[in-house]
């Protein structure tokens, strides 16, 4: 699963003069970092899994809450206290549902791989700049550091979605102890 690197204050920045790295050093460093990129995608892929399971957890909950609610209100003596409760613990789970779809729809993620038009730009084939023999050197450095960028940023997206995870987590323990203390003091044990 996703461990949390140390952060500093500054982002690192893959710098490396890439006319005078072996051609050969560049292709090994681009695969680790297809790997990386690929790593910080399967954590996405991880924490979406658990967002869904808490989702159909949340879900059933209130589903479960509001069919009690229904059957106590048949019944010829409705439980004023168990009806109040659940109606607390369904605008509670509703709130939490919401939270959860809203966590879950992530659309800021850059998954692995590239368009292929976004790496043959016509500029960088037609740069006079960059000697023919050069060319590769320089698209794979330029992935590097694209590869380079989508690793942190993925990174700063998980990191974000678990530490939100544990506050989800802690509101469902309050939610229940709320709902809890609710039936004690309503019923008035």
């Amino acid at each position: 699963m996703f461990k949390e690197e140390k952060k500093t204050n500054e982002i690192k920045r893959f710098e490396v003069k890439w006319k005078d790295t072996d051609i050969d050093v560049l292709k090994f460093i681009f695969e680790n970092t297809i790997i990386r990129v690929q790593d910080t995608f399967d954590d996405h892929t991880k924490i979406s899994s658990k967002l869904n399971s808490i989702l159909l957890v949340m879900i059933s909950i209130t589903t479960l809450l509001g069919g009690f609610i229904i059957k106590e209100i048949d019944n010829a003596k409705p439980n004023d206290a168990f009806i109040a409760t659940s109606i607390v613990g369904i605008m509670l789970s509703t709130i939490l549902i919401i939270a959860l779809i809203i966590l879950s729809l992530s659309k800021s993620f850059k998954p692995p791989g590239r368009v292929p038009s976004n790496v043959m730009l016509n500029k960088l084939f037609k740069n006079d700049l960059i000697e023919e023999n050069e060319r590769l050197k320089f698209i794979i450095y330029k992935e590097l550091v694209y590869n380079e960028n989508k690793i942190n940023h993925n990174q700063q997206i998980n990191t974000t979605r678990l530490k939100r995870i544990d506050l989800i987590f802690i509101s469902i323990i309050c939610i229940l102890s709320v709902m809890i203390i609710m039936l004690i003091l309503l019923k008035g044990l």
